[in-house]
């Protein structure tokens, strides 16, 4: 009997000892709200960054099946562009703004179309140059401008702001970044501003940094179809070398870090 007893009992204290031995269960991810409150807050000290930007599907006014290349607060771009216009696909090399004149007093080079100021459009002319180094100039919509896109206030910043229903997924690594992808919504109204071609509220995706900084790396988008026998459009735009100094060449921007 007593040697029942003490089976009994040498059983229940190796039981105790594996629970208590055993490890802690993994801190929970952080709410996407915060996540996407902190990515947006650290986009204001962006002032520089490379992006690459690719569609899949066709979105009314919207040309752009990719873009990729590096921006500056200041107004400059510089990279290539594929583009679906009417009379078929254009590929080109592209700069947007002066890199070496950033002066608002200087005489414009072009003249507004739209009814503004002649010198707000020379801030918008961006110089397109084909594979056959023939060179043609357009007027890029203030809304896609780099003032506007990584302006301390709007831009990408109003894209993350506007964004409801934000819930963190999962960790997932870019590259070699850990980051959260937070899953969310936003509202038809808020992104129309942005994409007129837009008719419904459009599914969101951001990746934002597993660390104090809470850099904004990838955002996803997918823009229901205008109609029931098409299929959905998805946007996605990834982000690099956020404030590296950037090095200017006659086809494409480098960072120098």
């Amino acid at each position: 009997m007593s040697r029942r007893i003490l089976v009994v009992t040498t059983s229940l204290l190796v039981l105790v000892a594996g629970c208590t031995s055993s490890p802690e269960a993994p801190e929970s991810e952080p709410p996407g709200a915060s996540l996407v409150r902190e990515a947006s807050a650290a986009l204001r000290d962006v002032t520089s960054v490379r992006f690459d930007l690719r569609t899949q599907g066709a979105l009314p006014g919207f040309p752009i099946r990719s873009i990729d290349g590096v921006a500056t607060r200041d107004g400059w771009a510089q990279g290539e562009v594929d583009l679906q216009l009417p009379d078929g696909r254009m590929q080109y090399e592209y700069e947007l703004g002066d890199r070496d004149d950033t002066s608002p007093s200087e005489a414009p080079r072009s003249t507004a179309q739209d009814g503004g100021s002649a010198a707000a459009a020379d801030d918008r002319t961006v110089t397109l140059t084909d594979s056959d180094d023939v060179t043609t100039t357009a007027v890029v919509p203030e809304r896609f401008t780099p003032q506007h896109l990584i302006a301390r206030d709007g831009g990408l910043r109003d894209l993350l702001g506007d964004a409801i229903e934000l819930s963190t997924e999962s960790r997932e690594d870019i590259g070699d970044v850990p980051t959260y992808r937070v899953s969310g919504t936003l509202p038809q109204a808020d992104i129309s501003e942005l994409l007129p071609g837009v008719r419904d509220d459009v599914a969101v995706k951001f990746w934002v940094t597993d660390n104090p900084e809470r850099t904004l790396l990838r955002v996803w988008l997918q823009v229901p179809p205008a109609k029931p026998n098409q299929g959905a459009t998805m946007i996605e735009l990834g982000l690099s070398e956020h404030n590296q100094p950037v090095e200017v060449s006659s086809t494409a921007a480098t960072p120098t870090g």
